[in-house]
């Protein structure tokens, strides 16, 4: 009888120990596929990208940056942000407010922080047209409307499309040198997010 219960508790800790492997591996799995679907997007609307780096501002502290793009129009700095809920926020709105089933939470509006990362990338981008979006995940619905520097990630693609890759490459092609220089001026950042 001992042999038989000692065999069920090995059993029942192998099942457990399976299923938490398994969750783990899920978990990953959903999360590198979502990383893979925003890298997608990011090279259909550039022609190159840096990730992950930090810029001098005009103070000379650094600012993390998730994302510039060099495109057709100029360089595009995007700062991407995995919530989920409901938020609540407009241009105006000094904090913005995201709410999730029972959960409420606040946090201050990041398009003033994306007009000191246009500024920082102005600064070294030698006349090139610098914009900035905050790109918000696919589990954020905006009740109330879309700021303007911000960007759910489902219109990403089709509101900074940039067409045929081949003709946007040849459309740059006189930008290269000043691109190639803006990223050598920047370092990798400590702070690297997917």
């Amino acid at each position: 009888m001992m042999g038989l219960w000692f065999l069920l508790s090995v059993a029942l800790i192998g099942f457990v120990c399976t299923a938490k492997i398994c969750l783990v591996l899920w978990r990953w799995w959903c999360e590198r596929l979502k990383y893979l679907e925003k890298i997608t997007i990011i090279k259909s609307i550039s022609v190159d990208y840096v990730s992950n780096v930090i810029v001098p501002d005009v103070l000379g502290e650094d600012l993390h940056l998730d994302y510039i793009l060099f495109t057709p129009r100029g360089l595009l700095v995007i700062d991407f942000r995995d919530i989920s809920g409901n938020l609540f926020c407009s241009d105006q709105m000094s904090e913005w407010t995201i709410i999730n089933g029972a959960h409420r939470s606040t946090f201050s509006n990041p398009q003033n922080y994306m007009h000191n990362r246009v500024a920082a990338v102005s600064n070294i981008a030698s006349g090139l047209v610098v914009e900035g979006r905050v790109v918000f995940s696919r589990r954020v619905i905006f009740p109330k409307g879309v700021p303007s520097m911000t960007v759910p990630e489902a219109n990403l693609a089709r509101i900074m499309f940039i067409g045929d890759q081949a003709l946007a490459r040849l459309s740059v092609v006189q930008w290269l040198p000043i691109w190639e220089r803006i990223k050598m001026q920047l370092k990798p950042s400590p702070m690297g997010r997917k």
